[in-house]
């Protein structure tokens, strides 16, 4: 029979075996065929620290760190970092690189550090200092590779989820890459997948307009060179940026969706862009604004004498098909010399305009400011047909018909009959009145009618009637 001293001895020698053994499978063991070789850098050891008594003290380690464990309150003060359980590598320090983000005076307290000081000869394709593989055949839980949460309990509470941080160090110059980066790795149809993506949900227990889903702030000296960017052909056939309907009871001027900010000396200006409740697009700008669009420099040499056209397209259905109505506003630059303002022209192209189509509508009156001061204006009224308002009493009304003038009527005998001639006049309308004179003043006599009229849309014809021979003359056409 074993005494009870001879049992403690064979205890403890079976301890030291079983010891021994596994500080030899640390250093080569194999698992799923592959050889898991002991790491030739610093490895701290990993420890399992049992929670201080009252009677017990907590101590600082080598490495200027205080650890404690288990779920016992640890060190939530003083001028040191407090560890609990830490998987260092290759020499990393907790202290120097959280200090090296938020400040060499500031300090944590942390439940489970994880680091790895990466060697300048590193060749492997990934390190990870904290990895989480997770795999599901089930269809019930919702299963989750890393779940971080926080909880605020007082008032005046801080709480951040997640914090994950990318930062370099001073005196770099090229090739660095700084990012967070979510992968999304489908490797089926699309139709497989009921949902996806990245997703910014809020779940409040009360009503109310809360903060903001996303952010983009400011940064300590450099800006963002951009706000967010779509890569070209990332987007397939949905929306590039979909706004969802307002919430129930809100207005569109209490909702924008779209809202910039502009300093303006110590002011600071908005403008927004929102859709209101007859499906219209706003566009808001602030009081003392407008609404500017501006067409970037035309490049010298490419002839291109025409900034880019303010365009309105608008898509008409009859009953039988769709046809495009395309009104467009663009300014007449010249061709030569110094870049200068000529007018500004309103055109129309697209769907077929009936005849009597009416090109603009002006509910009123149209004023004209003159160059020289004071302003005309065209007037229609209930009362009278059109009125016409001079600047001033020494003003003249003048109007720009359209003229032309014809090829010379060669003169040839006539008995009770006509001659003729015609000449192009754009804009002239069939029934529109026609007046014509010589071009040299001449009278063509008394034994002839001389009349003109409109034949067809844009040609006008002279007519030279009687008996006799009439005088060849060219003759200036004025369409009214």
């Amino acid at each position: 029979m074993l005494t009870t001293k001879t049992l403690r001895l064979w205890l403890a020698l079976q301890s030291l075996l079983l010891a021994g053994s596994l500080h030899a499978q640390m250093d080569t063991v194999q698992q799923n065929g592959v050889k898991a070789v002991k790491p030739s850098y610093p490895l701290t050891q990993a420890k399992v620290y049992e929670a201080p008594t009252a009677k017990q003290a907590i101590v600082t380690n080598a490495n200027g760190f205080i650890s404690g464990a288990g779920s016992e309150p640890t060190v939530f003060s003083g001028k040191q970092m407090n560890e609990t359980n830490q998987t260092l590598l290759n020499g990393i320090s907790p202290l120097v690189e959280f200090q090296s983000v938020q400040g060499n005076v500031e300090f944590a307290t942390e439940g489970v550090s994880d680091g790895i000081a990466v060697p300048s000869d590193a060749s492997i394709y990934q390190v990870n200092a904290g990895a989480d593989y997770v795999t599901t055949s089930g269809v019930t839980p919702n299963v989750v590779a890393r779940y971080s949460q926080c909880r605020v309990l007082v008032n005046g509470g801080k709480c951040w989820g997640t914090n994950p941080v990318a930062m370099d160090t001073a005196g770099l110059t090229s090739g660095v890459v700084l990012t967070d980066e979510f992968d999304i790795q489908p490797q089926n149809a699309a139709s497989a997948y009921a949902n996806g993506g990245v997703q910014i949900n809020l779940f409040a227990a009360k009503q109310g307009n809360f903060f903001n889903a996303l952010s983009v702030n400011k940064g300590q000296l450099g800006t963002w060179a951009g706000g967010l960017s779509m890569e070209d052909g990332s987007i397939g056939t949905g929306l590039g940026v979909y706004f969802g309907q307002l919430a129930a009871g809100m207005s569109a001027t209490q909702s924008q969706y779209v809202l910039f900010h502009a300093n303006s000396g110590s002011r600071v200006l908005s403008s927004e862009i929102y859709a209101d409740q007859f499906s219209d697009i706003v566009l808001a700008p602030p009081a003392s604004g407008g609404i500017a669009m501006e067409s970037p420099s035309a490049m010298s040499g490419t002839g291109n004498y025409y900034a880019p056209a303010l365009k309105w397209v608008s898509n008409e259905y009859n009953g039988r098909g769709w046809a495009p109505s395309i009104w467009s506003f663009s300014i007449s630059a010249p061709s030569k010399g110094a870049p200068g303002f000529e007018y500004l022209k309103l055109t129309n192209s697209g769907s077929q305009a009936p005849a009597n189509a009416q090109g603009m509508v002006i509910p009123n009156e149209l004023i004209i400011d003159t160059a020289g001061g004071g302003s005309s204006s065209i007037q229609s009224t209930s009362k009278s047909p059109v009125n016409f308002t001079l600047p001033s009493t020494s003003g003249q009304l003048a109007l720009t018909p359209l003229t032309g003038t014809t090829e010379t009527i060669r003169g040839t005998a006539l008995s009770a009959s006509c001659d003729s001639g015609t000449v192009k006049v754009a804009g002239a309308i069939v029934g529109h009145p026609v007046i014509a004179s010589s071009t040299t003043g001449l009278d063509v006599g008394g034994a002839f009618n001389l009349r003109a009229s409109v034949t067809s849309e844009g040609t006008v014809t002279v007519y030279i009637c009687g008996t006799g021979t009439p005088m060849s003359l060219a003759y200036n056409v004025t369409v009214f």
